[in-house]
């Protein structure tokens, strides 16, 4: 009679899986964090924030909105 092994509740496979995990949602971190800095998220924050606060009118388009928000950063006048 042959004794049967435990299985090993680590294996390379698993070690190899957690290791891409990790690795996918270090991506994902980085990616958010970019988006985050440069500015990419801004318009979807604007689009959530306007549905809720005013749901009776549809939120500018990207374009003319990315074009207001360039125009208040511009300063006006002198010095």
């Amino acid at each position: 009679m042959t004794q049967r092994s435990e299985p090993r509740p680590w294996t390379a496979t698993a070690a190899a899986a957690a290791a891409v995990a990790a690795a996918v949602r270090g991506g994902r971190s980085l990616r958010w964090w970019f988006r985050g800095v440069l500015g990419a998220s801004a318009y979807e924050r604007y689009v959530a924030r306007h549905r809720v606060e005013h749901a009776d009118h549809d939120p500018l388009p990207e374009r003319e909105w990315w074009r207001a928000r360039q125009d208040e950063a511009t300063p006006k006048g002198c010095c």
